[in-house]
């Protein structure tokens, strides 16, 4: 078996030439692990879309969440004491 490494400089004319190569018989086509990789790598980490600057309501709710996750590090570490579900529940 005899092995030829190609080189395609031009990426649309990538898959005409595996076409080509697979038409032939005899020939098997492999495509490049690493190559795969990048795409794949490429993929996973897709670059972050430029975000709309958020309204009054959706500033008002991360307040709100960042001051509970705050109070839950408070409780957790100590500080603050927050109320049981029971004791939630109850007052409702």
């Amino acid at each position: 078996m005899t092995r030829l490494i190609i080189h395609i400089n031009d990426p649309r004319s990538e898959k005409k030439v595996e076409a080509l190569l697979e038409s032939v018989e005899g020939i098997e086509v492999e495509r490049d692990p690493k190559k795969v990789v990048r795409k794949a790598a490429a993929k996973r980490n897709p670059k972050p879309k430029p975000k709309a600057p958020l309204t009054a309501a959706e500033k008002r709710f991360m307040k709100d969440l960042t001051e509970a996750f705050k109070s839950v590090e408070d409780h957790f570490s100590g500080k603050k004491k927050l109320p049981t579900l029971r004791e939630v529940l109850d007052d409702l």
